[in-house]
């Protein structure tokens, strides 16, 4: 990246493709979403206080707690009087709770999936996330996010139906009408 020295993925599966071409930057493509990534076994932790709301410091002592026992947070969405993290080692879990529940009330959800459409424009394209929901409106989501870098929109999904979830939204961005066929996929420039 430092250096804008390319990378090329390829397939080992398919030797005479071309792969996907990684750069610092590319051009705009009609393509809008390149890719649809996810992450299986995630649990939410939300801590609902409303001590949060307009107060300073709720949040350096929210994140001192995950820090106190060395647990990464993936995802984070707030509302006024609520945050909602997505941990991938529940490990301290116990540990966690307790302290937790000394900020606010607390409530956990396992076993869920977080899925994130990924591509170049996303915050700027009108209609991708009204597109994405409408093509899942029947199955639960959670902890809408948009990414602060604008490449990508992440939501969480009941491990149950992440397979569901992933092979509906390919469909609709990579197999249907005026989409790239998936071997044109393959050699897509994606920007890193």
């Amino acid at each position: 990246m430092d250096r804008k020295i390319p990378v090329r993925v390829c397939n080992s599966r398919a030797p005479d493709e071309a792969g996907t071409l990684i750069v610092t930057s590319s051009e705009a493509a009609p393509q809008t979403i390149k890719a649809i990534a996810h992450k299986s076994g995630i649990t939410t932790v939300q801590i609902t206080s409303a001590r949060m709301l307009g107060a300073y410091g709720f949040l350096r002592a929210l994140f001192e707690v995950f820090g106190r026992h060395q647990t990464a947070v993936d995802v984070v969405t707030t509302s006024e009087v609520s945050v909602s993290l997505s941990i991938d080692d529940a490990s301290a879990l116990p540990e966690l709770i307790r302290d937790l529940a000394q900020l606010g009330a607390v409530q956990v959800e396992e076993r869920r999936t977080i899925v994130s459409v990924i591509g170049e424009g996303l915050r700027g394209t009108p209609g991708i996330a009204a597109r994405v929901f409408s093509t899942i409106s029947d199955i639960n989501v959670s902890m809408i996010s948009v990414g602060a870098s604008s490449v990508n929109l992440t939501f969480m999904v009941d491990d149950a139906r992440a397979r569901e979830t992933i092979v509906r939204l390919h469909r609709a961005y990579f197999e249907g009408e005026g989409s790239a066929h998936p071997a044109e996929m393959l050699t897509a420039e994606v920007r890193a």
